[in-house]
């Protein structure tokens, strides 16, 4: 089974929404969220299920227009 995460940055943390399953967590920074949404996943799904589970997890950024100046 295959669990899906949309990653984005709050602008104070980076927050995980399970696409499919009603999970969500977030952490400081990437490494932490990272940790986070695993044991997230594991307290949903429960731990005997674990090796059957592929998290993904898609980052999605905003990119803001580069202003530029032109002499």
């Amino acid at each position: 089974m295959q669990v899906l995460f949309d990653a984005f940055w709050d602008g104070e943390y980076w927050c995980a929404r399970g696409t499919s399953h009603d999970i969500f967590t977030q952490g400081k920074n990437l490494d932490e969220l990272i940790k986070n949404v695993k044991e997230a996943v594991e307290a949903h799904f429960g731990e005997d299920i674990m090796d059957g589970i592929t998290i993904i997890i898609r980052i999605i950024v905003e990119v803001h227009p580069i202003e530029t100046s032109y002499s």
